[in-house]
């Protein structure tokens, strides 16, 4: 006996040796056969069940969807009748007149009622018809005069209808259709009414449209091939003839409008379940608005003809499920021998004997685990410290790469540098997309000028977190110059419109992100995808070129790099008129109205042009021209600038009112009030003196001395020279410019002879001639052909 049970001790010990392999044995035997058993069971217990839920949320996205689908095409439907209602050829003077004699005028409102029947599927028939002659037009129906007075004041109740398109039932369809030969009794309850104005409020026609009960039927049809699709109003009307279904014509239809009309009342839209003679049917429903009228579509379904065949295969699995049981069993026994194969030998290895006797009572995986914790702890430790560099070493090896330092190193050398910093750039298409922050001088920003570098970490922060959500290959790169730079990874199998969509629009949500949270300005430039690494120092280059064309007077603004509407000739004016009435305040030192001019001058310029490059341009024209000014009159204007570079200052402005607080602060303010500190006040009134006797006195020969004089100047060098710094030019040359700009005006104003025009301005005729095309360039005839032309 005792033998007997030592010999079966040690057979259960060969066939089942360890404590791991009894733990998998059991594990697999529960896993294989226990999901067999409960899935049988589950789905021969509550299958049925499960399915008819299915089955109404099914229901419930097929109706949804068919909805949607059907809303559309009203849609469409209603927002084409709107255009064509607008059509020149429907006004009121075409269709007032007598069409039967205007045969072209005839034909082509037939061939636009074709068009509108024929721009969507679900149109029957196109009607125009004209109250004051009592004319019905359609499609199929032809030219008809109303012979019917009740049609008649019906069509005329309903263009005094104050909404210009509506649905209505008030007329049967198959009264226009008997009034064109065109009867039908199945047609579609409701029409399309849209009024056409003839001016001042008054309606005169109207266009109708009847949709085509048979597209609709097999529309409505196609929903539910077990069940039965209904269409009807809020009043419980079919919108049109419905054909027996799957159901048959004993199904309780009144019935079922009125549940759902009743449901509808109660502000209730859940599926339920009807039963009817021993059967049980799903109810799915919908209602929609259509100008005014309420349509609802309501489904029924036949839920036994659906689970009758899930009960048969669930007794079916059932018993498949036994049977695998069995199998379970055995194949549970010999996995379990196999995969405890692997752990007898990995045992060998990590045991200290290298021997595969341990004991039986003894968990193989608590002595593997012991030995894989110490590897483990030690490779997880230098992937850590591993992971720290990385970052810091994608920064900088990014950094390189935009800045054009990594030219000498080929594509593929740096798709392989980027992957091992963590970037799997194998199959990828790049694209750049490069961020210009400006604005910080706003009233209502957060941040001074002096914190362009706070501003730029702060956004680098928020463009990081919003780039990393939308496109998760991608690394943010802070300039330090008011600008960022996203390099952006896509599958190489990514569309380009797909990756060009994406790339807008996440750009636009980082600039209305920004100027929500830090109130700054941006201006973004996206480029196209299929970049090369290689490519981008170039592209970021591109991007910086194109930034100059950016319109001023947008505060947010999105250019592509190949827009190819950037690379017109945009229009360019330079304000001469303004620009030489703020040097004559400059030169006359009053600072008040040189602000004001140059506010002016500023407006026109934003006006003309507002593309930053041009605007940089005018300025830095605006500076040089005054500057040149002030020297001539000899007033030192470098003395007051110093070591400043006011052109390098100049080209970092971004903004209109950038460069208008700087011109202010660094030109005008100081120039006229180192004028004014410099000029005497007395001479100066007496410049203003003498030029105002100038400008009344102009045609007589006073010689300087007179003048000066008539002003009570005592020295008149002095005045001399104080002249000269406030007008730039000499006496006689103002004297002269003044006359000139005096004669020009009589030439373009007056119909005064020649030699009239330079007597009055105190010149001999001869002599005038000689002056004026001295200053103009042509006669003071050519002057007056050429300008009083273009008046």
């Amino acid at each position: 006996m005792s033998k007997s049970l030592s010999r079966i001790s040690k057979w259960g010990s060969n066939l089942i040796p360890s404590p791991i392999f009894r733990k998998s044995l059991i594990l697999l035997l529960l896993i294989t056969c226990l999901p067999t058993a409960l899935i049988g069971l589950s789905l021969y217990s509550i299958g049925r069940e499960r399915i008819e839920l299915e089955l109404t949320g099914s229901h419930e996205q097929v109706l949804a969807s068919s909805i949607s689908q059907f809303d559309q095409q009203i849609s469409l439907l209603e927002q084409s009748t709107s255009q064509w209602a607008f059509n020149p050829l429907f006004n009121k003077d075409n269709l007032e007149n007598d069409l039967s004699s205007e045969p072209n005028l005839t034909r082509e409102i037939f061939r636009s009622l074709s068009i509108m029947s024929e721009t969507n599927p679900l149109i029957e028939e196109v009607y125009l018809y004209i109250d004051s002659t009592a004319t019905l037009m359609s499609n199929l129906g032809g030219y008809n005069e109303l012979d019917n007075a009740e049609l008649r004041i019906k069509l005329h109740k309903l263009l005094e209808v104050r909404e210009d398109i509506y649905w209505s039932s008030e007329i049967n369809p198959s009264e226009l259709s008997a009034s064109t030969n065109q009867y039908s009794e199945d047609s579609f309850k409701y029409m399309l009414f849209h009024q056409i104005s003839g001016g001042n409020a008054n309606e005169h026609a109207v266009i109708i449209v009847q949709l085509s009960s048979h597209k609709l039927r097999e529309y409505f049809g196609s929903f539910d091939k077990t069940g039965v699709s209904l269409l009807f109003d809020s009043t419980g009307d079919p919108l049109f003839q419905q054909s027996d279904d799957q159901l048959g014509s004993a199904f309780p239809r009144d019935h079922l409008k009125t549940m759902v009309l009743h449901k509808i009342k109660q502000k209730t839209h859940e599926s339920f379940v009807f039963e009817h003679e021993q059967k049980r049917y799903s109810i799915n429903y919908e209602s929609f608005q259509r100008l005014g009228s309420e349509w609802i579509l309501a489904t029924a379904t036949d839920l036994s003809q659906v689970s009758a065949p899930v009960v048969f295969m669930s007794r079916m699995i059932l018993f498949i499920s036994i049977i695998g049981l069995l199998v379970s069993i055995i194949l549970s026994w010999i996995a379990s021998k196999r995969i405890y194969q692997p752990v007898a030998r990995l045992l060998s290895k990590v045991s200290p004997s290298g021997k595969e006797d341990i004991r039986h009572d003894t968990d193989e995986l608590e002595f593997i685990g012991m030995h894989m914790d110490k590897l483990s702890l030690t490779s997880l430790h230098l992937q850590n410290e591993l992971e720290k560099q990385l970052p810091s070493l994608r920064e900088s090896f990014i950094l390189q790469l935009i800045q054009g330092h990594l030219n000498y190193m080929k594509e593929p050398e740096l798709k392989r540098q980027l992957h091992y910093y963590g970037w799997n750039t194998s199959n990828q298409q790049f694209a750049i997309v490069v961020i210009q922050l400006f604005g910080l001088m706003q009233e209502e920003g957060k941040f001074k000028q002096d914190d362009y570098q706070l501003a730029c970490f702060a956004a680098a922060n928020i463009v990081n977190e919003l780039t990393g959500i939308r496109v998760p290959d991608s690394h943010v790169v802070n300039l330090q110059n008011m600008n960022l730079a996203i390099i952006t990874g896509f599958s190489s199998n990514h569309p380009e419109s797909a990756v060009r969509e994406e790339l807008r629009s996440l750009s636009e949500h980082i600039a209305t992100t920004l100027l929500s949270l830090l109130k700054i300005q941006v201006t973004i430039t996206v480029s196209g995808s299929g970049l090369q690494l290689k490519d981008i120092p170039q592209t970021l280059e591109d991007a910086y070129q194109i930034m100059k064309y950016r319109n001023l007077t947008e505060s947010n603004q999105i250019i592509e790099i190949d827009d190819i509407s950037l690379k017109g000739d945009f229009k360019f004016q330079y304000p001469f008129e303004a620009e030489k009435l703020l040097q004559h305040y400059i030169r006359l030192g009053q600072e008040e109205e040189a602000l004001q001019a140059f506010k002016s001058l500023m407006q026109e310029l934003n006006e003309t042009t507002g593309i930053e490059l041009y605007v940089q341009q005018a300025m830095a024209q605006l500076v040089g021209n005054v500057h040149q000014t002030l020297l001539q009159s000899g007033f030192n204007v470098f003395a007051i600038q110093g070591s400043t570079n006011l052109y390098v200052e100049l080209g970092k402005l971004k903004q209109l009112a950038e460069m208008e607080t700087w011109f202010k602060n660094k030109i005008i303010i100081p120039y006229i009030r180192e004028m004014n500190n410099s000029y005497n006040t007395q001479l100066k009134q007496a410049v203003k003196k003498v030029i105002q006797l100038i400008e009344e006195h102009y045609m007589k020969d006073w010689s300087f001395e007179e003048y000066a004089e008539q002003v009570g100047a005592a020295n008149i060098s002095s005045l001399s020279r104080a002249f000269k710094q406030t007008t730039g030019i000499n006496y006689v040359e103002y004297v002269s410019k003044v006359r000139i700009e005096k004669a020009k005006k009589m030439l373009l104003d007056t119909d005064l002879r020649i030699n009239e025009i330079a007597e009055r301005t105190g010149y001999q005729h001869s002599w005038f001639n000689r002056v004026f095309k001295k200053h103009e360039g042509v006669t003071p005839s050519q002057y007056r052909e050429t300008h009083k032309g273009n008046i």
